[in-house]
C-alpha cells in the first residue's frame, strides 16, 4: 500500500522521507504477518485453549518476535507517514493514514485490558479500520503527485 501510493514521487520527497517510508512499509509488512498468525493460530488454540485466546498467556517467544515489533512500527510508521503527507500537502490522506493506523492498533492493544469480548475493542478497531484505507484512497484520486 505505502509503496504503491507514493510511487514514482518518491525520488522528489528527498532522503528525510527515507525513514518515514522505510519505517511504514516495514509496519505494515509485520502487520500483516501479524494478522497472518493471528488468523492461522487462533483458531487452533480456540480449539484446544479457549480460555487464553487474546490473553498475555497466549503470547509465546515465537509470535512476540513478531507481535511487539507491529504493535510498535505499524502505527509509528503510519504516524511518520501521516507527517510527511501532511507536509507535502496531503493533509488529508495524512490525517485518515496516521489517525486510522493509531485508533486500529489500540483497539487491538485494548484485548489484553478488556478482554476479547469487549465492544470496546470492535468499536476502536472498526474506528481506525475505516479513516485508514480511505487515506490511501484519497491518494489514489489526486491528479499531482504528492512531491510536485
Amino acid at each position: 500500500m505505502v509503496s504503491a501510493s507514493t510511487g514514482p514521487s518518491f525520488q522528489r520527497l528527498g532522503r528525510k522521507a527515507i525513514p518515514a517510508v522505510l519505517t511504514a512499509m516495514i509496519g505494515h509488512l509485520l502487520w500483516f504477518a501479524l494478522i497472518v498468525i493471528d488468523g492461522s493460530r487462533n483458531p487452533v488454540v480456540a480449539h484446544y485453549a479457549p480460555d487464553i485466546v487474546h490473553t498475555p498467556a497466549d503470547l509465546n517467544t515465537g509470535v512476540a518476535a513478531v507481535v511487539l515489533p507491529a504493535l510498535l512500527l505499524f502505527p509509528l510508521g503510519c504516524a511518520l507517514l501521516r507527517r510527511l503527507l501532511v507536509r507535502q500537502g496531503a493533509r488529508w490522506p495524512g490525517l485518515l493514514i496516521g489517525t486510522g493506523a493509531i485508533v486500529y492498533t489500540t483497539g487491538g492493544l485494548t484485548l489484553f485490558v478488556t478482554g476479547p469480548h469487549s465492544p470496546i475493542v470492535q468499536i476502536l478497531e472498526v474506528g481506525g479500520a475505516v479513516p485508514y484505507p480511505l487515506g490511501f484512497f484519497m491518494i489514489s484520486l489526486r491528479r499531482t503527485s504528492i512531491a510536485a
